[in-house]
């Protein structure tokens, strides 16, 4: 048995694998603080990442994980607020994406390159360590090589769960602030509903990049090998 079956066990053996929800609501009934699983003793854990179903639906999978997330934005019946700050937040908590898996395709036709950062679109600059790398890709192509399409994410929450979650108390130990997760998924709320320029436009969000951007950058060795875990 592999570790992460021992971990998820057969209490979500019924809900993994592909979605079988017709709408947003029974997948948002199924999984909102549940299931709750646990390998040792009396822990119970909410391991959504690891336990969500996949969509074959586009628009199911974003009608889904935005109800979710909007219901999360409550603290769950039958808990507190705190221990639902510390399932939602934490490595096996909440997660801002879902899955749709579709036909296969060879890799030539839907291979890129993506950079993702917070805020509105932008250039590139010296010390953006992702643009670094996708710059060194490009550096290493062999001579006449096309390089895959490059596409820009704006608007994308890099840390985990929020960025300006954590800050380190007094013995260096990291301390979850206690409006996290009110504050983060209202952030995303905004930027669907308010004037932050996002909301259901995607052209807002995705645009294709020329690889030429990247090639003027200038980058340290560090920074166009920095590995993300």
């Amino acid at each position: 048995m592999s570790a992460r079956s021992k971990w998820l066990g057969d209490e979500v053996s019924a809900i993994s694998g592909e979605c079988k929800f017709a709408t947003a609501q029974e997948y948002a009934s199924a999984y909102y603080f549940k299931p709750m699983v646990g390998a040792t003793g009396d822990y119970k854990a909410w391991p959504l990442q690891l336990a969500s179903c996949h969509f074959t639906s586009v628009p199911l999978m974003l009608d889904a994980q935005k109800l979710l997330l909007q219901r999360s934005m409550h603290t769950p019946p039958g808990t507190n607020d705190r221990d639902w700050l510390s399932n939602a937040t934490g490595s096996s908590g909440l997660t801002a994406f879902n899955e749709v898996v579709i036909a296969p395709y060879e890799p030539s036709e839907v291979g890129g390159v993506f950079w993702a950062h917070p805020g509105p679109f932008r250039s590139p600059v010296s010390g953006d360590s992702d643009a670094c790398r996708i710059a060194k890709y490009l550096k290493e192509l062999p001579p006449g090589a096309t390089p895959l399409p490059i596409f820009e994410f704006a608007a994308v929450n890099l840390q985990k769960p929020f960025s300006g979650c954590y800050s380190k108390d007094s013995g260096g130990a990291a301390r979850l602030a206690p409006d996290c997760l009110p504050r983060g998924l209202g952030y995303w709320q905004s930027n669907m509903t308010g004037t932050e320029g996002y909301g259901s436009n995607f052209s807002n969000v995705f645009r294709t990049v020329s690889a030429s951007v990247f090639l003027t950058l200038s980058c340290t060795n560090e920074e166009q090998h920095v590995v993300f875990v």
